[in-house]
């Protein structure tokens, strides 16, 4: 009996010990659980301040006609059509939650320090999308191959790069429904995000050294190839048993990284897939295939661009291999079709895929979940489902603070300011319009010098009133017609400054002596005439707008890079044959020396 009772008591220690281990784990879940209710909180505080302190007063509509000044044009939408792209930095921007931020012009529209050409082309295809039905999308924005990098630039600026402008970048997948369901087949393996354009053949040069230098230790890729045939190969890790060889537009996709050097190593991946988007003939022929292993998705072969599935040991050969110096995409047999065969590469690129959660979930879970054994099978799932349903919401409210943060820091840096810092500009009859900081972005400059305040204030073609005497109101009042020599005694009896003039009410001009309705209520404009001007003097450029221009987009495109609006450096100006003498010569004139490299990119 002593053998039962010390069994009895080892169990009831073993159980004991057990509920202990159990009791711990589930308050380590339930601690888990309640910071990440207590970040909801405190974010939603934080959004709702923000609301109260900067948001619209009255009611938002999706029906209001918002007013912009962009650039110095006027264009107006619907709220509901800017807004359309949710969770962007454009629909932020006229939510309504931040108006009381944003810079205004004199007539209270919205300013926006762009290029206003490219701008109303992402307006044109809000307005397109709101009446385009699903299987008629709307072809993304365009303009003229000039202003295309400025395009890029502002779909970048707004958020909104990844909504439409892939298929626009890309030279070999023109489709919004192409790139479409190429993102839903990253979505079914959890790496759906954003893709950036790391290598293009055309562009980069056609040789596995240009391929490894850009694509090496990117993360996850996916590679598009386009073969003579108008094949086109989108790679990734697929089953190879059903790769295709009779497609327009193939790729695939991989989780792993490409080596620097092609030392014939693997990439083992679990995510890896190809899939072809376009059958013989152009036909539409979506297809997604995975790997059988996750072994050997890809592979870094000597002197090869990226290659595809596992090697055969007989042959050598992969299912799908790049020789980009050669300019040769090879089909192996065994895949896809009764013989080895090889097509020349026409065009090669290779996109970044920047998933939603960098970080690895999976190492999350195995940190946090329960040793193997400490409970039963079915207990052990349980907690280890919990532990990933918190890793899952953990990662959207990273993604949720990061994505306020950053709409904050957007319409600080960008879309607010003071309405003394928006510079009106008469370029030689052509109104421009943009910020103080924009034209002092290069401080060494001779723009930059000019709208200084005190030197663009002493400059004879501006007007502040403010610093007017009473002679200087008296003459301005003697030439509006009506005004009787009673009146401008009154004036010259009072002392009448300028910043006294500005602060006429109708009142004030009554007890000045101006008692005839008509003449009060056109001497009420035309102080508030002068009001605008003191607010928003006009500038006189006299240069061509054309080169001017080109100026003040790269200024724009420099300041946002400057403040970490976009990640992409912005290419120095492109201008058309004709005019670049003269847009050299205008350059050197507010750039002098080796300044002039700072737009020019070079010094002559």
């Amino acid at each position: 009996m002593e053998d039962v009772e010390l069994a009895k008591k080892n169990l009831a220690e073993r159980w004991s010990k057990h509920e202990a281990e159990f009791k711990k784990e589930m308050q380590r879940l339930d601690e888990a659980e309640l910071a990440l209710h207590q970040r909801v909180e405190e974010l939603n505080a934080e959004k709702t301040k923000a609301l109260e302190t900067n948001g619209k007063t009255d009611v938002v509509s999706s029906d209001d006609l918002v007013e912009i000044n962009a650039g110095g044009k006027v264009i107006v939408a619907r709220r509901s059509t800017l807004t359309q792209m949710k969770g962007t930095r454009l629909e932020a921007l006229f939510s309504g939650r931040w108006d009381k931020r944003l810079q205004r012009d004199a007539k209270g529209r919205i300013f926006l320090d762009v290029n206003s050409v490219c701008f109303q082309a992402i307006v044109d295809y809000l307005n397109e999308l709101v009446i385009s039905p699903p299987n008629f999308p709307s072809e993304p924005p365009h303009v003229e191959s000039e202003l295309q990098h400025i395009l890029v630039h502002q779909l970048e600026l707004f958020g909104i790069t990844d909504e439409i402008t892939l298929f626009d970048k890309s030279k070999i997948l023109s489709s919004i429904n192409d790139w479409g369901m190429i993102f839903r087949w990253l979505k079914e393996e959890e790496c759906d995000g954003s893709v950036r354009l790391l290598y293009r053949a055309s562009r980069d040069g056609f040789n596995h050294t240009s391929f490894r230098k850009k694509c090496s230790n990117k993360g996850p890729t996916l590679t598009i190839i386009n073969d003579a045939n108008g094949r086109v190969f989108v790679l990734s890790t697929l089953p190879q048993d059903q790769w295709r060889v009779s497609s327009k537009f193939t790729g695939g996709f991989v989780d792993g990284s490409w080596s620097l050097n092609d030392d014939n190593t693997e990439i083992k991946s679990n995510k890896a897939f190809i899939f072809q988007i376009h059958g013989e003939r152009g036909s539409i022929n979506h297809v997604k295939s995975k790997l059988r292993t996750e072994e050997a998705a890809a592979f870094n072969r000597t002197g090869f661009g990226p290659c595809f599935g596992a090697c055969e040991a007989t042959s050598g050969n992969f299912p799908l291999s790049v020789a980009v110096d050669d300019k040769e995409v090879y089909l192996n047999a065994s895949f896809f079709a009764s013989n080895m065969t090889s097509s020349n590469v026409r065009e090669l690129e290779v996109y970044r895929v920047i998933t939603k959660n960098q970080r690895s979930e999976s190492s999350c879970i195995r940190n946090k979940a329960p040793e193997e054994g400490r409970f039963t099978a079915s207990v052990n799932q349980a907690v280890v489902e919990r532990w990933q349903k918190i890793y899952s919401a953990q990662s959207s409210i990273s993604l949720m603070e990061q994505k306020f943060a950053d709409e904050g820091e957007f319409i600080f840096s960008f879309a607010s300011g003071a309405s003394k810092d928006t510079i009106f500009l008469n370029v030689s009859g052509t109104e421009m319009a943009t910020k103080r900081a924009t034209l002092q972005c290069c401080e060494e400059s001779v723009l930059a010098r000019q709208f200084d305040d005190s030197v663009w204030k002493s400059r004879g073609s501006n007007v502040f009133i403010s610093t007017w005497n009473h002679a200087m109101v008296l003459s301005w009042l003697s030439g509006i017609d009506g005004v009787t020599e009673e009146i401008l005694e009154s004036f010259e009896k009072n002392k009448i400054t300028g910043t006294q003039l500005l602060a006429l009410g109708k009142e004030g001009l009554d007890v000045l002596g101006v008692k005839q309705k008509g003449l009060l209520y056109l001497l009420l404009k035309e102080i508030k005439d002068l009001e605008q001007k003191e607010l928003y003097p006009v500038t006189f450029i006299e240069h061509s707008p054309y080169c001017f221009g080109k100026i003040i987009d790269y200024l724009r495109m420099k300041e946002n890079y400057s403040n970490g609006l976009v990640d992409s450096e912005p290419a120095h100006p492109q201008v058309c044959s004709g005019e670049k003498g003269k847009f050299e010569k205008i350059v050197r004139y507010y750039f002098p020396g080796e300044c002039s490299s700072f737009i020019l990119g070079y010094v002559r």
